[in-house]
């Protein structure tokens, strides 16, 4: 790049019909700014980093698909697990693990936010289990050990170990609907994405590896045709491969169009926020 006084001048949305701005937009300069898009990269994998197969994390993806009837059943997303309930409910569940009888946590090491549960002593056994105090939707992650080769989780561990912790914080809840929005803004039908034939950015490997993560937004011009006339990077993540896979993949986009007060399609200005997210999965 040259310095700034020798760099030619971008071309205006006004030199061509197709990219002229609704007079809404033209005089006030604003660009609409779409909900966020995430591109969720699993940032917990174990591939190559645990010492033996017998050990893993079950993320919070995975516990969302879940149906869990009792707090219990957290732990049967651990393979090799079986929770049951014998004689009616009151007490702590009863394990199996790899055909092994349990009990009610005898050499089953269960942890909930770094905390042990089991009870050194207990009129069901030693090291009972009690987990009915747990809230399912508030655990984010379930990291799990099988066989007695961890000396680090103690006594109660002989045939493995659970480590569950909840999450961080609680997803953040609009305070006006879209449609709400949508008529503050004054635009009749703002450009919108294409949901069904657009692709979403790929998380790059490199940047996985790297704990790259943030939120990239991107200017789009969309015509009146609902193609992608003009793409920038009007915000940065801080990480020149997510601004890169971002901008590609949005240059390909296809929009319903904007539309004035009297239905004809016309051009359009927004911001893309593409969020870059490394969550336990």
């Amino acid at each position: 790049r040259g310095p700034p006084e020798s760099r030619p001048a971008p071309d205006r949305p006004d030199d061509d019909p197709d990219l002229r701005l609704p007079p809404v937009l033209a005089d006030r300069g604003e660009r609409e700014r779409l909900d966020a898009i995430v591109v969720e990269g699993r940032g917990t994998s174990r591939l190559e980093l645990a010492p033996s197969a017998s050990e893993g994390i079950t993320g919070p993806e995975q516990l969302r698909r879940r149906t869990l009837l009792r707090p219990g059943e957290l732990l049967e997303t651990v393979p090799g697990v079986i929770v049951t309930q014998h004689t009616g409910t009151g007490k702590g569940n009863q394990f199996f693990l790899r055909g092994f009888n349990l009990d009610h946590g005898t050499d089953f090491l269960v942890e909930v936010g770094g905390a042990p549960i089991n009870l050194r002593s207990h009129g069901h056994g030693q090291g009972y289990v009690d987990l009915n105090f747990l809230i399912p939707e508030l655990v984010s992650k379930v990291a799990y050990r099988k066989g007695p080769y961890y000396a680090d989780t103690g006594d109660f561990s002989s045939a493995g170990s659970v480590a569950l912790d909840f999450v961080r914080e609680l997803p953040d809840v609009p305070s006006e609907s879209p449609v709400v929005q949508q008529a503050r803004s004054g635009v009749t039908t703002k450009a919108s994405p294409d949901e069904r034939r657009n692709r979403p950015p790929g998380y790059p490997r490199r940047a996985r590896a790297a704990g790259m993560q943030g939120t990239v937004e991107i200017e789009v011009t969309v015509g009146a045709d609902g193609r992608v006339r003009r793409a920038l990077v009007s915000g940065s993540s801080g990480h020149a491969l997510l601004d890169d896979e971002a901008l590609k993949a949005v240059k390909r986009w296809r929009f319903a169009p904007a539309r004035d007060a009297s239905g004809r399609a016309v051009a359009d200005t927004l911001i893309v926020p593409i969020e870059f997210d490394l969550e336990d999965r």
